[in-house]
């Protein structure tokens, strides 16, 4: 029977984990003989290298591992925590889905551009509608040349500003929306 594919999150944790490991064997040496102390090391690297072993001889471990030193510096837990983020970026995919991956499906992540951003929202709310028969009036208007600038006419149709001055780009603005309407 073959062996469950090595996932990324559990390489996560296993490094983490041997960190853990390795830290606490370090701060009880300390305290210790230090015949002991080499014991604690010893024991230390053991765990670990064995640990580590499944994942450090998969064919996908160099190209991670590469990365990794080329964007971050040493593969070390933080390291790879860091990886997972940019894993989720490229697949766009949250960090369950990450850990699930296999180590050929992230060093395959890793080779891939990275995503597009996602477009710009869009501002809420329904878009504006305009009357096209006030757009028509207010383009006849302006075309009887009896105003000489939009803030006239603005004044004249009472539309006004939050400023309460007259809104003469409001003007300007349904002249346009009515020509592109008539010529376009």
């Amino acid at each position: 029977m073959a062996e469950p594919p090595l996932t990324f999150g559990d390489m996560v944790y296993i490094f983490g984990d041997c960190e853990r490991v390795d830290a606490a064997n370090r701060e009880t040496a300390k305290d210790e003989h230090p015949s002991t102390q080499k014991y604690f090391l010893l024991q230390s690297a053991v765990i670990c290298a064995t640990t580590l072993a499944p994942y450090k001889s998969h064919p996908a471990y160099g190209r991670i591992e590469a990365y990794v030193n080329r964007h971050f510096g040493v593969l070390d837990g933080n390291a790879l925590v860091r990886l997972r983020g940019v894993v989720c970026e490229r697949r766009r995919c949250g960090t369950d889905e990450a850990n699930r991956l296999t180590l050929d499906e992230v060093a395959r992540a890793l080779e891939e551009p990275p995503a597009p951003p996602n477009p710009p929202a869009r501002k809420p709310g329904a878009p504006q509608q305009y009357d096209a028969r006030e757009d028509e009036r207010v383009a006849d208007a302006w075309a009887s040349q009896t105003y000489r600038k939009y803030d006239e006419l603005a004044a004249e149709l009472g539309w006004r500003t939050a400023k309460d001055e007259p809104d003469g780009e409001r003007v300007k603005q349904a002249i346009d929306r009515h020509r592109k309407r008539t010529q376009g």
